[in-house]
């Protein structure tokens, strides 16, 4: 009777399993095997494919661009995890300890405000915000004294990665905030009343009580916000297409040049598959590093 009845479970949960699995499959996991088909081909959208094996590989690996490209994406993790991250659980950490700050909830709004905005329209504002001669930047450093610090943000080198990277930290603060809040609200309110007791107050009760419980909050917030930030394309193409030169082309950029723009679409099958690559190296590190930190820890 039991082996009858364990059938039976398991065949009601293959059954609302099914539908969401095979769109799973058909949405990520077939275009996944199709990009790697393809990346092995010298083909440029044509009926004619011809086969040249890991070649597309070998010229990506020794192209300048890419790896130019991929600094520019390792930059835009890091900043953004700091950024995005960061200081979203430090203003997380001063709503929970300031509950009765007046106005919290509207602050809280505002800052998730811009989470809701697509991209594009993010791009947009940023255009609006970096002009050289109307741009809101430049307008306050000319009216509070510091004209020399005015400059074309995105057209420099040197401040255009910068410039998109503070536009994308500013954009997903709130999400993080409220990540953080939501996580902090399911910390039994006995812990925190016995720490105070036992004089952890302040920053102290932050550092010792409320970050230890949300390591695993955060870790996922990174996994999120690495995801995010490495297939982040619509606000560089609106702002810069990647521009001045290559000065803040990322991998997905550099994947749409040369699949649209060179009509490569093998070698932009190969460029997609090493981002994908990347992405699941970069996402399962953190994960991995947490797991050997808890079998480290003395139960």
């Amino acid at each position: 009777m039991m082996g009858l009845k364990r059938k039976r479970e398991w065949k009601t949960i293959i059954l609302f399993l099914s539908p969401g699995v095979l769109i799973y499959t058909m949405i990520t996991i077939m275009p996944i095997l199709q990009s790697a088909y393809y990346s092995l081909f010298d083909w440029s959208g044509g009926a004619k494919k011809v086969f040249i094996g890991l070649g597309n590989y070998n010229e990506i690996l020794h192209s300048g661009e890419f790896w130019n490209a991929f600094k520019n994406n390792i930059l835009y993790v890091v900043m953004c995890c700091i950024g995005q991250v960061g200081i979203g659980y430090i203003l997380a950490i001063f709503f929970i300890n300031f509950p009765k700050m007046k106005c919290q909830k509207l602050f809280r709004s505002i800052l998730y405000i811009p989470c809701i905005l697509a991209p594009v329209v993010i791009g947009f504002m940023g255009l609006l915000l970096y002009n050289s001669r109307i741009g809101l930047l430049n307008t306050i450093l000319i009216k509070i004294g510091l004209p020399d610090l005015a400059r074309d943000w995105l057209g420099s080198s040197q401040t255009a990665i910068y410039a998109l990277i503070a536009m994308h930290i500013w954009q997903f603060i709130g999400y993080y905030t409220i990540i953080f809040m939501a996580a902090a609200q399911s910390i039994p309110g006995e812990v925190l009343e016995v720490a105070e007791l036992d004089g952890a107050t302040g920053w102290k009760k932050t550092v010792y009580v409320i970050s230890p419980l949300l390591k695993n909050t955060i870790l996922v917030a990174l996994v999120i916000c690495i995801s995010g930030t490495m297939k982040v394309f619509d606000q560089i193409f609106v702002m810069t297409k990647g521009g001045p030169g290559t000065a803040s082309e990322v991998l997905t950029l550099y994947m749409y040049n040369n699949t649209f723009s060179n009509m490569r679409y093998g070698f932009g099958s190969a460029i997609s598959m090493i981002i994908v690559m990347i992405s699941f190296v970069i996402i399962v590190m953190p994960q991995v590093i947490m797991n050997l930190r808890q079998q480290k820890e003395p139960d």
